[in-house]
């Protein structure tokens, strides 16, 4: 759909014309073509609000976040009712973690939407599902699929949603409607894989085997039906044939990624020596709690048990510290979580830093007195966070090295975090291991015990309430009994553990590794020479 019109309407009808062409190249993903129709329009009238916005929507899709802010401030001064340019601006300042700015611009969007604007409706919600922001973007989502009935996407971004919001009854029509629509939509097959576990006999494996034999063992879908398929086994305890799908699903991934021990070294070397930077005074915020670890190893878990104080909301996985880092040490690199990025955070102003840390995550936090933020990768940052927020405390998670590193192997995460390539393979999931334990220990030795801590995923199993007690002490909260009903909280989940924190605690996730036999040996083998036996 085309958003013609509101800005269209040019005194020279050529004009118009040329206007409605580059437009239909940009939005046919024609970039080249359709910027060089933008800059002749522009050069005959720079009052053109239309052809700023192209270029901005150009600068978004490719990742030229300012900009894009830059195009859409100059047509938004010349058009400031026009939604289509309102909600572009959320989208483009939401990657630069300027939620604040982003929520308002949003906001606005939706009061001047068109009912026939679906393009524009659905950018607003993206902008907000991308902020957390889910319960705002429900119903533009909703109204998409009222709108587009047989629009399987529509459908999977609806399922999605309701999902985060603890609807999986909802989530579970949701899916099956987009199946309804596409009938071989791979990743609504996958939700409906990971929304329940799965009953021998039923049709789901049957289905997910055919289509994944369908898919070429190249593209991205055989991982995604791989590893459904692997969880389905998984739920009728053949581990045998989980591990034979896993590593089926990830072979190409193998063999075509660039991912390099030695890269991963220098990052977690550069990563260390962010400790001695001479530092400028943090901001004085005692608001935040990070809770971090390795994927998967139970910060969910504790995010639930904390943020369910009265005195606690959760942020969820706000992603937002790492960007502050970027934006304050000047490093160009393409990635937030580089070596160069450490490297440069000598030249951090850690008071600026850190208070753009706080006044960013509003959008999310004020509502009480401190809130949590469970971003795994900011383990890396334990020491530029202490410099920053000198007042914060950090939680890290540990488990047992080898279901820390199985619970990574059997996760898909984002494409776009390279760090994470590590994890299509057993034995570089050992060696990412080690080098995290040793960073782990750094920030143990350096940083102070009032600051810093770590708990055990088992402890925590073990003695629900020993370990529920030890760190809401160490987060210096009042003790309040809700918190060991942390499966009782309500607040959205977005992460891989969206079903199993509705449920209390349960223990079938301890010492999971021992059931997959001897296809873990060449990770047991790496993490035994360094650590000692694995028992």
């Amino acid at each position: 759909m085309l958003i013609m019109s509101a800005a269209l309407g040019m005194k020279d009808p050529m004009m118009d014309k040329k206007l409605a062409k580059a437009e239909k190249l940009i939005f046919d993903n024609k970039f080249e073509e359709g910027h060089k129709l933008c800059l002749e329009i522009l050069e005959k009238d720079p009052q053109c609000a239309h052809a700023y916005y192209l270029i901005a929507h150009i600068n978004v899709e490719t990742r030229s976040f300012v900009l894009a802010v830059q195009d859409l401030n100059r047509a938004i001064y010349l058009d400031k009712k026009n939604a289509a340019y309102l909600a572009e601006m959320a989208r483009a300042l939401t990657p630069l973690a300027i939620y604040n700015n982003a929520k308002k611009a949003a906001g606005e969007a939706a009061q001047y939407l068109q009912e026939d604007d679906d393009r524009t409706r659905f950018n607003i919600w993206q902008a907000y599902f991308k902020m957390a922001l889910y319960e705002d973007s429900l119903p533009f989502i909703e109204r998409l699929v009222k709108r587009n009935p047989d629009n399987a996407h529509f459908h999977f971004h609806l399922a999605t949603t309701v999902q985060t919001l603890g609807d999986l009854e909802r989530a579970e029509q949701e899916y099956n409607e987009a199946i309804r629509a596409k009938p071989k939509m791979v990743t609504a097959y996958s939700g409906l894989a990971y929304l329940k576990k799965y009953q021998a006999g039923g049709s789901l494996l049957e289905k997910l085997m055919e289509l994944f034999e369908s898919e070429k063992e190249a593209d991205n879908n055989a991982l995604v039906l791989g590893h459904a398929i692997a969880k389905c086994y998984e739920d009728v305890d053949d581990y045998k044939q989980a591990a034979a799908w896993l590593e089926r699903a990830k072979k190409k991934q193998v063999q075509d990624c660039d991912f390099t021990l030695k890269e991963q070294e220098e990052i977690f070397n550069a990563a260390k020596k962010t400790i001695s930077i001479k530092s400028s005074k943090g901001f004085e915020s005692d608001e935040p709690i990070f809770i971090f670890g390795m994927p998967r190893t139970g910060t969910t878990l504790v995010d639930r048990i904390i943020s369910s104080h009265s005195q606690v909301t959760t942020a969820g996985e706000l992603n937002l510290f790492p960007k502050a880092i970027k934006r304050f040490s000047g490093s160009k690199t393409l990635r937030s979580l580089d070596a160069d990025t450490f490297e440069k955070s000598k030249n951090i102003n850690f008071e600026q830093a850190g208070q753009f840390y706080i006044e960013n995550s509003r959008h999310l936090t004020g509502q009480t007195p401190r809130f949590t933020d469970k971003m795994p990768a900011n383990s890396y940052y334990a020491a530029l966070i202490h410099k920053a927020l000198p007042n914060a405390k950090m939680i890290c998670l540990r488990r047992h090295p080898m279901d820390a590193c199985l619970s990574n192997y059997r996760q898909i995460f984002n494409a776009e975090q390279k760090i994470l390539e590590y994890t299509f393979d057993v034995e570089w999931c050992a060696e990412h291991y080690l080098q995290f334990d040793e960073l782990m220990a750094h920030w143990r030795e350096n940083l102070p015990g009032d600051r810093f801590m770590e708990i055990s995923y088992e402890d925590i199993i073990a003695d629900q309430e020993g370990a529920t007690r030890k760190l809401i002490e160490f987060c210096d909260l009042p003790w309040e009994d809700q918190c060991l009903d942390f499966h009782k909280n309500e607040a959205p989940v977005a992460t891989a553990s969206i079903n199993q924190v509705r449920q209390p605690l349960y223990k079938t996730s301890v010492a999971r590794w021992k059931k997959y036999g001897t296809f873990l040996d060449p990770m047991r083998k790496i993490l035994e020479a360094k650590l000692g036996p694995m028992e």
